[in-house]
């Protein structure tokens, strides 16, 4: 088929879930269709058939007219077959698309938003509910990552069991034998043991996690034990929680883990897979 396939994140770094998720996903469509992508920014791999970058990023990228002018005049001149689609800003786009083209459209939901934004106490979770309903009413099929996930989109929107299929988030196999071929030094020269936590900082569950760890967990842990943060965002977490170590991004993280004595995830809110 010839697809057209949005995606609201950067196609690289893979510097968390959804981008990781998004990435495979689209990888996983170029080995059977044809597919012209939607990234911020281009990313100008050979693989796709074309691209029509959005304008901006984040909240500036949710309604975004002149994109959809382009994007719509790419559904015409390359006779795209269906639109695929990952979290609410890539999907008010594919709807809408959708709508005006009358095209099939598949819709990945990475996390329950409205439920996600309840949860840690987002004060405009009921509009998410409202955004997250409009898109999903108007696709022909819905994948989640668990089963938890498909009753609350079930359930939350009044949708038909059969349009909403578990698609659950895996393991890069590849990057991960490639990584085990190495023995890595202890991520720790002097015999301390390293604990590891990674994520998006600029999350609210995530950074909720960072202040578990430094204040519940690390007073209560061994004197022995050194607590690590990898991940984007949160530059200023640093200087709040100084009994922890920050790495910013990390390229490999399969690497890391295996240099760290134990990975927590201290996570209370949110969706995903922990």
């Amino acid at each position: 088929m010839r697809l057209l396939y949005l995606s609201p994140f950067p196609a690289y770094p893979l510097y968390g879930g959804a981008v990781v998720r998004n990435h495979h996903l689209g990888q996983a469509l170029l080995k059977r269709h044809q597919v012209w992508a939607s990234f911020c920014g281009a990313d100008g791999t050979s693989p796709w058939s074309g691209e029509v970058p959005l304008s901006g990023t984040g909240r500036r990228a949710l309604f975004d007219p002149p994109f959809l002018r382009r994007a719509a005049s790419l559904i015409r001149r390359e006779k795209i077959e269906a639109v695929v689609a990952s979290s609410l800003i890539a999907g008010l786009h594919g709807a809408l698309l959708a709508r005006w083209s009358r095209l099939p459209f598949w819709m990945d939901e990475h996390n329950v938003e409205w439920h996600c934004g309840r949860r840690y106490g987002f004060w405009g979770w009921p509009l998410v509910y409202a955004l997250e309903g409009f898109i999903l009413k108007n696709a022909d099929w819905v994948t989640c990552v668990s089963p938890e996930d498909q009753e609350r989109l079930v359930r939350g929107f009044r949708l038909a069991s059969e349009k909403v299929r578990v698609a659950p988030n895996g393991v890069d196999f590849p990057a991960l034998r490639a990584s085990s071929q190495e023995t890595p030094p202890p991520y720790s020269e002097s015999g301390r043991r390293t604990v590891l936590f990674f994520g998006v900082l600029n999350y609210p569950p995530n950074r909720e996690a960072v202040r578990i760890l430094s204040e519940e967990i690390a007073p209560a842990a061994p004197d022995d034990l050194d607590f690590v943060v990898a991940g984007t965002g949160g530059e200023e977490l640093a200087a709040l929680y100084q009994k922890l170590r920050f790495e910013g991004f990390v390229e490999d993280i399969n690497r890391l883990v295996r240099r760290s004595d134990g990975v927590l995830v201290p996570i209370r809110a949110g969706g995903g897979t922990r």
